[in-house]
């Protein structure tokens, strides 16, 4: 039997989803996890070979696919009759008949009713090229944003009967979703020893419970002056909350900051700790450290 974790495959648009696909990552590698997905190899904005990607697939033990509300990347040298997205091409390659083993694609679709950023899909392409006054000197456009459309509603209905699909509407809600999903994978595969708690029963209602519970603090002896509009020494945990801020940061975010008492690039401490590696420096004692950020 393996005695090595298994592995998945995030698949999914990049630009759009950053922040999704970093909460999934994260919620595999405690689930007991390794990761791969084309943030750990390529520069942002740019992408990997057809047939790399393709190598990366077959690496994998299970396939998660999130998808929103764009087409993406379409490889030139994919095999005919092509037109098809890089995601779409990675399930395919995971799933497709005559592979052995077929290897499980885990989908996970934003709600289509649920609020999205309009820039993150395929119509802005028009909206942005009106603006920018460059549609006139783009004809073949719209007819490009047609077919991303209808190739991105196909691929969610294709996704959809593959076995297993979960809607989401947020980061949190996705989270859940794929907590519950991976576990169930790892029932479904013995083989490999894990030694994790499993998840409660209903994570989403665990979840919900704990916002419900958590979401308001009692200050007792302390009040607003003049703020008749609250229940005495009650206030929702979201107005009393002060973002931490270090310095530092990110290298590409330490382009002139605004100085404060002498000490250049403040950031948040939620920033920093979203980077996959994080380089604490401090004097002997101080508890500085260097690692991977997996938390």
């Amino acid at each position: 039997m393996p005695q090595r974790k298994p592995i998945v495959f995030i698949s999914s648009t990049v630009e759009d989803l950053k922040d999704f696909r970093e909460a999934v990552a994260k919620t595999a590698y405690r689930c007991g996890f390794e990761v791969i997905m084309q943030e750990y190899f390529t520069p942002q904005g740019a992408h990997r070979p057809y047939e790399q990607c393709m190598q990366d697939v077959d690496k994998c033990d299970v396939l998660i696919a999130i998808a929103a509300h764009r087409h993406g990347w379409i490889p030139p040298e994919q095999p005919a009759p092509g037109g098809k997205s890089i995601t779409r091409l990675e399930c395919e390659r995971a799933w497709g008949p005559g592979k052995d083993p077929v290897k499980e694609v885990l989908g996970f679709l934003v709600d289509e009713k649920s609020a999205w950023p309009v820039e993150h899909k395929e119509q802005y392409r028009l909206t942005k090229a009106v603006e920018d006054g460059t549609l006139a000197a783009n004809p073949g456009l719209l007819a490009e944003v047609l077919a991303a459309v209808a190739a991105l509603k196909d691929f969610r209905s294709w996704l959809g009967g593959l076995g297993y699909t979960a809607a989401f509407t947020g980061i949190g809600e996705l989270q859940a979703r794929t907590t519950e999903a991976l576990y169930e994978w790892r029932l479904r595969h013995p083989e490999f020893h894990l030694d994790i708690e499993p998840p409660p029963a209903s994570f989403e209602k665990y979840l919900t419970d704990l916002c419900t519970e958590c979401s308001r603090v009692e200050m007792r002896g302390f009040r607003v002056p003049g703020d008749k509009t609250k229940e005495a020494g009650v206030y929702d945990i979201e107005e009393l909350y002060t973002t931490l801020m270090t310095t530092g940061g990110p290298l590409h975010d330490r382009e002139e900051k605004t100085l404060d008492r002498g000490m250049r690039g403040r950031v948040s401490l939620d920033a920093v700790l979203r980077e996959r590696a994080v380089v604490i420096i401090g004097d002997p004692g101080s508890g500085a450290a260097a690692g991977p950020n997996t938390g």
